[in-house]
């Protein structure tokens, strides 16, 4: 085979060429800063329409950190240029707002559901 790959080896990297990475590893810090983030949405109590738009955004995540790039200048007058490298870095990793999700969830507060010998009350208009 060409270029000091063996047979083997082609095969090997082959094998893998479409694999989709796990979770991303993330550090110490970055998980910090990703449990801050999830304790300011759930102490304003938006934890469900946060998790409903980082899940409708998902896939689009990566759009997403570029466009902070593009518009670091500007966000730049308001948060430190640190947080916004931050943010444009872990928002280009796949699996990163998975966690952010999972981490909203894990914080918002259980309400019993109402038993289903219970009937619902309605309000008459």
């Amino acid at each position: 085979m060409g270029a000091g790959l063996s047979h083997h080896g082609f095969w090997q990297a082959l094998k893998h060429a479409f694999a989709i990475p796990g979770s991303p590893v993330l550090s110490p810090t970055e998980l910090a800063w990703l449990e801050r983030i999830a304790d300011a949405v759930v102490r304003r109590r938006l934890g469900v329409p946060a998790v409903f738009l980082l899940q409708a955004g998902s896939p689009l995540s990566f759009v997403g950190s570029q466009a902070l790039v593009f518009l670091k200048p500007v966000i730049s007058a308001v948060l430190p240029p640190e947080q916004c490298d931050r943010a444009i870095e872990l928002l280009s990793r796949r699996g990163t707002i998975e966690i952010l999700v999972d981490m909203i969830e894990q914080r918002q507060p259980r309400h019993p559901r109402a038993s289903a010998d219970e009937p619902e009350h309605v309000d008459p208009l």
